[in-house]
């Protein structure tokens, strides 16, 4: 039950009997500032300017209880609000405020010595003693966040901004914060006691609760819309391959797959409408005549073989495509300043579609309908909805203020088309990845410039878990080329590592100039595509139990085995209830720590016994650190595992 309680001039807002937010004239809970956040382009990405620009508090509050709503007001502004309860939750629905407000603030008080987490993975290693910015992010203009500025934000002074907001936050006492928000948002957690959540624009709604559970806090995604997705079965039972080149380098990758001793059970065809003479990707949503010039009759064939085909789409027309000229045409283009179609060179001029348009979502679900699952595709991957100019206009107003929505709407126009056409549909990183049946983490640049690229996958995979998104897979494919030649073999080999402990398996669409690969390595990563194989069917459970209650496959140590909490390597997970895995993230490593809870631990790979304590693993490349419990539920499995292996 929600309800509020009044003292004088201050407020208390109570889920139950517990307080959940509080407000008084000297803390007020709302501050509101006119000036909005500055977004620009930059060669590495975006620039924000928020920080700095003022803010006003809003420190008189008027409850209204016959009509259940609440006023937060200064003498010339005010935000009112709808309270009401939703699933347990204090929602503050917004009903109206005297401006269109650049940025509301919510200021929360909370436990000095708690934890906070969510945002995503801008932030998965907790947002205590920082700013961060969320504003989802076109993963290869994230990528190029310099080395220094990347070093930066571990110390909590960069805004850079987040390849995958999701706007929940919660801390390790059980109060959480939600928000349906289109717009960017930054929260700062620097100040004694206090969470700031700084919202740019107008929220919808805003949630506020507590929850006894780790478990329960990710059922609290729900609040925001997110699909617990369900991936088809074949992409967790065999091995995608990724692929760029034309219909001889598809043919030849597959066979190389096969020979390799995997299960191919899908095609990444990254390029399927073709390629700019620089390397970029054409956008269009027609097959390219020049290097599948037979799209369909591949695409046949391959289903008699039990292997499916994926294909990449975006919310993106380049200005020399058949889709471009109807596009234009029927308004569905997002605007410049001047009323033309805003433009962006991405190897070549490229046009946005205006998600926020209906009739722009339906033209272009019915493209996708026809003109790629049509065509035999069993799947989509959805990307680049964060791409547009900063300046752009769509017809709801500037593109910023919905800017954090655009992936989601992407997918739910792939979610139509694939609907109709009984497909599926997988995500880049986005704040709509928990929409999709899969969703994709690539890390951050300037980690993979270090050789520690995946620090920040295994990173993004458990900030998504935090909020609830949970079936997620790791890409090599976005940030790998950043990585140094001579370091790049060692890292897809530690990539297959992780990849084989996830979801979705998918060999990277990377070209050959990119990593030369010797046999002994390319051995390696095949008898990971192996382990991926075989550990399907226990994933295909962790999948099932996220689908009923929502638990995530993967997630931290210590929300299953509470005792190891602040003992717990930053490498390490959970893969369900019964598997511990620490990948190596530094590939100039051969060892790893792992904490083991008390008992008796197996090591998957090795069978050898391992006492429940912090140990120093050696992890050498294709023998993961992996353990499962001796007398667990699902022993005799692992055990069979190993001896596929050897």
């Amino acid at each position: 039950m929600v309800r509020v309680e009044t003292e004088g001039r201050s407020l208390r807002i109570l889920v139950g009997d517990r307080t959940i937010a509080e407000h008084s004239p000297t803390a007020p809970l709302f501050s509101t500032g006119i000036s909005v956040p500055e977004v620009r382009d930059t060669t590495v990405g975006r620039s924000f300017r928020s920080r700095g620009l003022p803010t006003k508090p809003l420190p008189h509050a008027e409850w209204d209880e016959e009509r259940s709503t609440v006023t937060f007001s200064s003498t010339r502004r005010w935000l009112r609000f709808v309270l009401a309860e939703r699933d347990g939750a204090a929602e503050l629905r917004l009903e109206d405020a005297s401006q269109d407000f650049g940025r509301v603030v919510l200021h929360l008080h909370g436990s000095e010595k708690a934890e906070v987490r969510g945002g995503g993975d801008a932030a998965a290693d907790g947002l205590r003693g920082r700013r961060t910015v969320l504003w989802a992010a076109d993963p290869g203009r994230y990528g190029g966040v310099n080395i220094r500025e990347a070093l930066s934000s571990r110390r909590g002074r960069s805004e850079s901004g987040s390849a995958a907001p999701q706007p929940l936050f919660h801390d390790s006492d059980g109060y959480f914060a939600a928000a349906k928000h289109a717009g960017g948002l930054a929260v700062e957690v620097t100040k004694s006691g206090r969470r700031d959540i700084e919202l740019w624009g107008l929220p919808e709604s805003i949630f506020l609760g507590y929850e006894e559970s780790a478990e329960a806090i990710y059922r609290r995604s729900a609040l925001l819309g997110a699909k617990r997705g369900r991936p088809p079965r074949w992409s967790i039972e065999g091995v995608t391959v990724g692929v760029v080149g034309g219909e001889e380098e598809l043919l030849l990758r597959l066979d190389r797959a096969v020979r390799g001793g995997a299960r191919p059970s899908a095609v990444y065809i990254r390029d399927w409408s073709g390629l700019r003479s620089n390397g970029a990707v054409f956008e269009d949503y027609t097959p390219s005549a020049a290097l599948y010039p037979r799209m369909s009759e591949i695409l046949e064939r391959l289903r008699a073989r039990g292997i499916q085909g994926i294909a990449r789409v975006a919310p993106l027309l380049s200005v020399d495509g058949e889709g471009y000229a109807e596009a234009a045409a029927g308004g569905f283009l997002l605007l410049g300043a001047d009323g033309m179609p805003a433009l962006s060179d991405r190897g070549g001029m490229t046009a946005h579609l205006d998600l926020e348009n209906p009739e722009a979502r339906a033209w272009a679900a019915e493209k996708l309908r026809r003109g790629v699952f049509g065509r035999g595709f069993a799947a989509v991957q959805a990307e680049c909805a964060e791409v547009e100019p900063a300046s752009a206009v769509s017809i709801a107003g500037r593109a910023s203020l919905f800017h954090n929505r655009r992936a989601a709407r992407w997918i739910e126009v792939c979610r139509e088309a694939a609907e109709k056409s009984g497909g599926a549909v997988f995500a880049s990183s986005g704040a709509g990845l928990g929409l999709a049946d899969a969703g994709e983490v690539s890390g951050i640049g300037a980690d993979w410039e270090l050789g520690v690229g995946l620090r920040s996958v295994l990173g993004g995979l458990l900030g998504l878990a935090d909020v609830g998104v949970g079936v997620a897979y790791c890409d090599a494919g976005a940030q790998f080329h950043r990585t140094p030649k001579e370091l790049r073999a060692k890292q897809l080999v530690r990539w297959a590592e992780l990849a084989a402990f996830t979801p979705h398996f998918r060999l990277p669409a990377l070209r050959d100039d990119l990593v030369t690969l010797e046999q002994s390595d390319m051995a390696l990563v095949w008898s990971m595509a192996r382990l991926h194989v075989l550990l399907a069917p226990y994933i295909a459970v962790c999948i099932n139990e996220f689908v009923d209650g929502g638990l995530p496959p993967i997630r931290r140590t210590e929300e299953v085995y509470p005792e190891l909490k602040g003992r717990v390597p930053a490498n390490q997970f959970m893969l369900g209830r019964d598997l511990i895995v620490a990948p190596v993230c530094d590939i100039e490593q051969g060892t790893v720590e792992v904490a083991l809870p008390e008992g008796s631990w197996v090591h998957l790979m090795s069978g050898g016994d391992y006492i429940g304590a912090p140990h120093t693993v050696e992890s050498l490349p294709g023998n993961p650190a992996a353990f499962f419990r001796r007398d667990g539920g699902s022993a005799g499995f692992f055990r069979s595992i190993a001896d596929e292996l050897e």
